[in-house]
């Protein structure tokens, strides 16, 4: 049965995502007594034995109020567990067969944001709560006995009464594991497919990804047919932090959102704090050793053979600042450092962007992070010369910016001097080109852009051994 009546605000909180690029196709949206129920499994997949693991990715629209994201007990309160959300923390009780409770609430979730939680317990060791991907905190837990359950496996309720504590928002990429995951193995594997590479695959017992369109069915896909009913609800476009299956690189799959600012993949980190709504950005780094290449742009002389992909989503290309911290790298000689933004893994006609060196970690200023190009530093030598055509910001400037498309711009010349003049999206593909004869003193020339998409672009001016570069954005 679907339930038409949803509470009006978070109706409209999901509909503002919709028209978006998503990489998770869909994801449960429940309110008020909505839920999945999935049967009691006699091969045992769905119970603690000696040890399990409870994760999702979650958006409530009000974590203050006491919700079950899910659960496996009755009404007696012995050998089951029940996870939920309250207080804006996250709840976690495990029962053994003697109604002894282990109970945990920390971490912070936030409203109307996306959260991943997870949940660990190890017969007669710790249970521990991570969000994020990091542990929030940790408690003794119970050595008793934690026998056959016969309980239904229940999903967005409270798992001993349909009737109480309903979860009021998102559900995404559920999974319940008859192991205790490793902090690690829960982080590099939150924002991505579960498939025959994760190291716990044997004892998956629940895989709900809910990217069903229609229908009242969940589909399992961890291959012990542990379907779920829906009793109300529906599918709804998912904007989860999620690289689903694009084509990122494999190795510290890592993301960046609102409610997750920061996150370093091997050397670089990406830092996001004005991200706001559907904004994310999932990267990675691929499995080349932090040694020199030397396909690089004309501009530089090497680069870090290491790259980084990422993909982005949301109604905004994030904006984002970057480091890499250098330490071990051997950095004699090097007098210029800069972000090389390519689409393309080669780099041959990279983008660039000018960073500082403070000690060993280099830093980026704020740039539009793109979906699907290809990132690394690269490095100018001591001895390799690149003059500066323009020395100053005021001899070569653009106006205005941001604009929606038509700029000036305007130069000072000390004589007459024939240029050629290059247009560049942030991914190096140059958009236009022109030669350019600019008159002694202040020349200014008009051009009309307003055809390009909206986002940041690059002017490059050089002759026959110089260059110079300026940014500007269409919006």
């Amino acid at each position: 049965m679907m339930n038409k009546f949803l509470p009006i605000a978070i109706t409209l909180f999901f509909f503002s995502f919709a028209g978006h690029s998503q990489h998770a196709v869909n994801a449960l949206s429940l309110g008020t007594i909505n839920y999945v129920e999935v049967p009691d499994n006699s091969d045992g997949t769905l119970d603690i034995n000696n040890g399990f693991t409870f994760e999702a990715w979650i958006l409530t629209g009000d974590a203050q109020f006491n919700q079950k994201v899910g659960g496996k007990i009755g009404g007696d309160f012995a050998n089951g567990f029940i996870f939920g959300i309250q207080d804006g923390e996250v709840n976690f009780e495990v029962f053994d067969t003697d109604n002894n409770q282990t109970v945990l609430q920390t971490g912070v979730v936030p409203d109307t944001t996306w959260t991943h939680v997870a949940g660990t317990y190890e017969v007669g060791g710790m249970l521990t709560i991570y969000v994020n991907g990091i542990s929030a905190g940790a408690t003794a837990a119970s050595s008793g006995d934690h026998t056959f359950n016969e309980n239904p496996f229940r999903i967005g309720i409270a798992p001993w009464d349909v009737n109480a504590l309903g979860f009021f928002g998102l559900i995404d990429e559920l999974r319940y594991w008859n192991e205790v995951l490793d902090e690690s193995v829960i982080r590099d594997w939150m924002h991505k497919d579960v498939d025959s590479n994760h190291p716990n695959i044997d004892n998956l017992g629940i895989y709900h990804k809910y990217d069903e369109a229609s229908g009242e069915i969940a589909g399992d896909l961890s291959g012990n047919n542990n379907d779920g009913m829906l009793i109300g609800g529906t599918w709804e476009m998912s904007i989860v932090p999620f690289k689903g299956i694009f084509d990122l690189f494999e190795n510290a799959v890592r993301g960046v959102w609102p409610g997750q600012t920061q996150a370093s993949s091997d050397i670089m980190t990406l830092t996001g704090t004005a991200l706001e709504g559907d904004q994310s950005i999932v990267f990675a780094h691929s499995s080349d050793n932090n040694d020199f290449s030397t396909d690089v742009p004309g501009l530089y002389t090497k680069r870090l053979s290491r790259i980084w992909r990422g993909t982005t989503q949301g109604t905004f290309v994030p904006i984002l600042t970057a480091q890499f911290d250098l330490t071990g790298i051997d950095l004699t000689g090097i007098i210029d450092y800069a972000l090389l933004i390519s689409d393309t893994p080669e780099f041959a006609n990279a983008s660039h962007v000018t960073g500082t060196l403070d000690g060993t970690t280099v830093s980026i200023p704020e740039e539009l992070y793109s979906d699907g190009s290809y990132y690394t530093l690269g490095f100018l030598e001591e001895g390799v010369s690149v003059d500066e055509l323009y020395d100053s910001a005021n001899d070569f400037r653009i106006e205005p910016n941001p604009s929606q498309g038509q700029i000036r711009v305007t130069l000072e010349n000390e004589t007459f001097i024939t240029l050629n003049m290059s247009v560049m999206d942030l991914k190096g593909q140059v958009v236009f080109q022109q030669q350019l004869e600019a008159n002694q003193g202040t020349h200014i020339q008009p051009f009309d852009f307003s055809q390009f998409a909206k986002g940041m672009y690059l002017i490059q001016l050089t002759d026959s051994n110089r260059s110079s570069t300026r940014k500007f954005i269409i919006h």
